[in-house]
């Protein structure tokens, strides 16, 4: 993967491609480097994807961006598209998978795993009840948990990602169990 100063369309097929290939490694033969390295390439996936939709490049959220519109296309700096929200959402899935699979290898700092973890148990609750967290292939996301995914970009106090500017505020007041996209 190269730099990616600007967001374009094209560096977020580079993240998917590269998650993907990454994944061609087996469990068997993958090393500690492998699982470090696809938490990475998850985590640059996140925020490729918001950074494109954030904002038309800059630091600012977009004033009338919403995280539970569905975009039809990819415009930077629009609404993220149902296939860019699968693709958060192995994003997450992936980063929580390479960390678990070196938490007794590395130190990853007070409460890493943890958070990770807590998003997979909050969003098996009400009012999600879904199991997002073992799902690898965008594919494989049902529409509700695509809507999971979408309320953790929208809600910012617990354990979502925060993007969202609708009506005037910065995001979802409340954690994430109220900012549940309908």
């Amino acid at each position: 993967m190269t730099q990616m100063p600007t967001p374009v369309a094209g560096n977020i097929d580079a993240c998917v491609n590269a998650t993907n290939t990454i994944q061609t490694i087996g469990a068997a033969d993958a090393t500690t480097d492998d699982y470090i390295f696809l938490a990475l390439i998850a985590f640059a996936k996140i925020g490729t994807i918001l950074s494109f939709y954030n904002g038309n490049g800059t630091a600012t959220v977009n004033t009338n961006y919403d995280a539970c519109t569905i975009a039809g296309a990819r415009a930077m700096g629009g609404q993220i598209t149902d296939a860019d929200a699968r693709e958060i959402g192995t994003g997450i899935t992936l980063a929580l998978a390479g960390l678990q699979a070196v938490a007794g290898k590395i130190n990853l700092g007070a409460g890493s795993l943890t958070q990770m973890q807590n998003i997979c148990t909050t969003l098996n609750s009400p009012p999600f009840n879904v199991n997002l967290c073992g799902i690898t292939n965008p594919a494989s996301f049902t529409a509700l948990e695509v809507k999971a995914i979408r309320s953790l970009v929208k809600e910012n106090t617990v354990l979502g990602l925060g993007l969202t500017q609708a009506n005037g505020s910065i995001s979802c007041p409340g954690d994430v169990t109220n900012c549940f996209c309908p």
